[in-house]
């Protein structure tokens, strides 16, 4: 499945993808660059709305301001 949207987020913080797909579809991975040792989150929702998509980006620009990684991320499981 081809993306349709790609939105690359890069702060002092936080660096962020969030693919967009058909149906619709987000995926998000997320890594915080003051916090390696956490590692890389991942998440995503299906059937999201564009009203919750702006919400997670605003979930999203606030752990760029110190806050915690919003509940709808995980961390990634290790390969």
């Amino acid at each position: 499945m081809d993306p349709t949207w790609l939105l690359r987020v890069v702060g002092h913080v936080l660096q962020a993808e969030l693919v967009l797909f058909y149906g619709p579809h987000v995926d998000v991975s997320a890594f915080r660059s003051t916090r390696p040792e956490d590692g890389l989150y991942v998440g995503g929702e299906t059937d999201i709305t564009p009203s919750r998509l702006t919400e997670m980006l605003d979930e999203l620009a606030v752990v760029e301001e110190g806050d915690a990684m919003p509940n709808w991320l995980r961390p990634a499981p290790d390969y």
